[in-house]
């Protein structure tokens, strides 16, 4: 047994050498990438479309999705029409890029269309009557929702009654019952059959995109100008897919691949105004998207203004891009600051609460609800169980929640509400949001546990991690790294390899940034210092794994990450711990 620090047994994938040898000799790889592909269940006859993922090969017909042909239709008569367009979004990044790609594609064909983003703390999530009567009142004609309107029976039914033509983009969960919209095109409707059911709200926007272009290619609608360059919006797309954290299954892995293309062209505004406000000299990443980009569109809706990150990632003017992601960048800075202080207080709660209890759910009045969604899953990360954070005020708590791997909290959520414990409520498997009144929070905690234990108690008992394959300290370097890279972008449903490097000793600790460990490792037989690694492991002072890190002379099998680090135009092999393994 290798049981780690962090209470993991530690064992390799399971690899057949004749399926390796395969590889190496079809593809003509090294043999570790060939172990690599060998283990994710691709198939060898699907192996070169995954390591060179391309639209022609891998987009589906959007039109085998329901309503999708009543959607373009009305969309491409709208614009035919020149009738008024307003795309409602939601204020998260899937939202602002959803709303985003919409407003550029009806940019591309010379149509004015207008953006309506709610304000998170004065109207809430999706669709409302006031902003449905003041969209009318102002002669909207069609109104598109994108990442929201799946639950919004009420507002879509005043927007119908209203003379309102609504189409609804989504991807959240629904309940047995749809909204009276005109068209809802949203793969996870009950009622639907596609297979693409992972993609995000701005890939199903995408798809719409395409539909429509085909529509008003077939009414003659480009008879004298030019058809739109839809490539150009898989920036966007990728973007939206990656901070939306869906699963990268063979679509919006290509979605993502194609769309980092895109965004290395830096033609963007948006990408230009971060890439010189950030000083990001180098090539845009997962990384950067995730966790540079993404977190700063956020922010807007977080804890400033909630239309910024559409207005930023549609604009068309350079000036006015950089002064918003200036302002988002300020409004990131705050948004740390207030979720620093509600995520002490909720791990607080969320360590008092029983062990037995199959999930986490804390609140505090008045937590701001726009940090409420990350506090979640930095507890999810920690107490490795699903998790609600409410923002509670003195009639109702609004709640979001993160899920682990193996426990569909969306579905869960929509049970709820179908069981009139919630007021609202839907979201996905890994992330969700429901309001709900005070006097039923322990009725919603009992039905949640209930429906998580014996799930929870199935992934508890599956205390085993798999590692990819062995490294030396000496194997690693910038050439292997590049190797490993071919096989991303990396994400849910195509992960990142994890190594192991057996015997490696601390031959010497730095601390940086107040919480992260700098080591420098070498092979515990020879002890040459000439050639040692750089390791880094993130937030590990005052943990377990730092107390062992910080053990200059220790010996450890080290479980991380090899990654390229690229910086000032110099790449760097880099290795990121995530556990150990004391020998």
């Amino acid at each position: 047994m290798n049981i780690s620090i962090k209470g993991f047994n530690w064992e390799p994938v399971s690899a057949e050498t004749n399926d390796i040898n395969q590889i190496i000799n079809k593809f003509g790889i090294s043999e570790i990438l060939a172990r690599l592909l060998s283990t994710r269940d691709i198939g060898i006859e699907r192996i070169d479309n995954f390591l060179n993922p391309t639209l022609r090969q891998n987009l589906p017909d959007p039109f085998h999705i329901l309503d999708m042909e009543k959607a373009a239709d009305i969309i491409s008569d709208a614009i035919i029409n020149n009738e008024k367009i307003v795309i409602f979004g939601d204020y998260d990044v899937d939202g602002a890029t959803s709303s985003a790609l919409l407003k550029r594609f009806f940019t591309m064909l010379k149509i004015e269309a207008e953006i309506y983003i709610p304000d998170r703390i004065e109207e809430g999530y999706g669709p409302n009557i006031n902003a449905f009567a003041s969209l009318k009142q102002n002669g909207a004609n069609l109104i598109i929702t994108v990442d929201c309107g799946t639950s919004s029976f009420e507002a879509i039914n005043y927007g119908i009654e209203s003379d309102l033509k609504i189409i609804i983009i989504d991807h959240h969960l629904s309940g047995d019952i749809l909204p009276s919209a005109h068209a809802i095109v949203n793969p996870n409707r009950k009622d639907e059959t596609t297979i693409y059911k992972s993609l995000a709200a701005v890939g199903v926007a995408f798809l719409a995109a395409i539909a429509t272009t085909t529509k008003l290619r077939q009414k003659a609608f480009f008879q004298d100008k030019p058809e739109p360059e839809l490539i150009k919006l898989l920036d966007i797309v990728a973007i939206g897919t990656i901070c939306d954290v869906v699963p990268l299954d063979e679509l919006n892995r290509t979605f993502v691949y194609q769309g980092l293309k895109i965004l290395n062209k830096k033609e963007n505004n948006a990408v230009k105004a971060f890439c010189n406000l950030l000083n990001i000299e180098n090539c845009l990443t997962v990384y950067h998207l995730g966790y540079v980009i993404g977190p700063r569109i956020n922010a807007g809706g977080r804890v400033g203004e909630s239309s910024l990150g559409a207005r930023l990632l549609s604009t068309e003017d350079l000036d006015e891009a950089i002064e918003i992601a200036k302002k988002l960048d300020h409004y990131n800075e705050e948004r740390k600051a207030i979720e620093f202080i509600v995520y002490e207080q909720a791990l607080e709660q969320a360590r008092n609460q029983h062990n037995e209890d199959s999930l986490i759910l804390v609140g505090g009045e008045n937590w701001h609800p726009g940090v409420v969604g990350i506090v979640a899953g930095r507890l999810k990360d920690i107490m490795q169980k699903p998790v609600a954070v409410l923002s509670l005020n003195e009639t109702y708590g609004k709640a979001s929640c993160r899920s682990i791997h193996g426990i569909d909290f969306g579905s869960a959520v929509v049970a709820a509400k179908d069981a009139g414990i919630l007021l609202s409520g839907g979201g996905h498997k890994m992330a969700a949001g429901f309001t709900v009144e005070h006097n039923k929070i322990d009725h919603l905690k009992k039905f949640l546990h209930d429906r998580f234990v014996e799930e929870l108690k199935i992934i508890e008992n599956k205390n085993t991690r798999y590692f990819d394959a062995c490294l030396s300290v000496n194997s690693i370097n910038l050439a292997l790294a590049k190797e490993i890279e071919q096989i991303g972008p990396f994400g849910v449903s195509n992960h990142e390899p994890r190594f192991i490097i057996k015997n490696a000793f601390i031959a010497k600790v730095n601390i940086f940034g107040e919480s992260h460990i700098t080591c420098f490792i070498g092979c515990s037989e020879s002890k040459n210092l000439s050639s040692l690694l750089k390791v880094n492991a993130f937030r590990a002072i005052d943990t377990d794994l730092g107390n062992h890190l910080l053990k200059t002379g220790n010996v450890l099998d080290i479980i991380g990450y090899l990654r390229i680090n690229r910086w000032k135009g110099r790449e760097t092999p880099e290795f990121i711990i995530e556990d150990v393994i004391p020998t």
